[in-house]
């Protein structure tokens, strides 16, 4: 089973004059540039889920029987950058168990679920809630604040 990721890729996202301007950077720059703006696109992620909203902005569906905790309440911590070269940047989660997680309820799959000690499981089917993705303005917006930001710094 993958985990679910967000990869992207920045050279159709971004003005030409930006782009003779991304080409003329080192590897290294080229590197720590996609890693800040991954890094955004973690945060926003993080915030979206938190706030239990979908990619285009309507709320996650709510639960059959009725909790009080947010769902997915930890699972936006543990969204990390899991691949970084001077050409791609990967958003995802390491751990398996989370990324299972995340993928049963991008997709809306149904799992099987197990009371511990009871030896009793029943099956769920999960409604489909965007967990990880971002739209081409989000990309665009924040791969251009921080190219700006890399272009400008003295480093």
């Amino acid at each position: 089973m993958t985990a679910p990721t967000l990869s992207f890729d920045i050279r159709g996202l971004i003005e030409a004059e930006q782009r003779l301007q991304l080409l003329a950077l080192p590897a290294a720059k080229r590197r720590r540039l996609l890693n800040n703006a991954s890094k955004r696109l973690r945060t926003r992620n993080t915030r979206r889920i938190g706030s239990q909203r979908n990619l285009d902005g309507s709320a996650f569906a709510p639960r059959k029987r009725k909790h009080r905790r947010k769902m997915l309440r930890r699972l936006s911590t543990r969204l990390q950058v899991t691949k970084l070269s001077p050409d791609a940047a990967t958003l995802g989660w390491r751990q398996r168990r989370n990324a299972r997680i995340a993928r049963e309820h991008q997709l809306g799959l149904s799992t099987t679920v197990t009371a511990g000690l009871k030896r009793r499981s029943w099956k769920i089917d999960l409604p489909a809630r965007d967990t990880l993705g971002a739209d081409p303005q989000d990309i665009r917006d924040v791969l251009s604040t921080v190219l700006q930001q890399t272009l400008q710094s003295p480093k």
